[in-house]
């Protein structure tokens, strides 16, 4: 069994440093457990697992919904 996003389900994730986000304490105790700090960036979620990841999440591999310009998620919406 693989790792996948509590949130989404996704299983393309990837990892977050603890220099960058200050979670809970169990968090933390997770982390020095040997869990590892998993990130979905489809719906930014940071959160612990012991299992590993099937995917390595990739930019080049997302795809953006045809006709949004960069840095957009949704596509524009069409004139009346």
């Amino acid at each position: 069994m693989y790792s996948h996003c509590p949130k989404c389900l996704r299983m393309d994730l990837n990892l977050w440093d603890e220099d960058h986000y200050v979670g809970p304490a169990y968090r933390i105790l997770l982390l020095r457990m040997g869990a590892h700090p998993y990130r979905c960036e489809y719906c930014r979620l940071n959160f612990t697992s012991f299992r590993r990841r099937k995917a390595k999440f990739s930019w080049h591999s997302w795809r953006r919904p045809e006709g949004a310009k960069p840095g957009e998620t949704e596509p524009p919406a069409e004139p009346e």
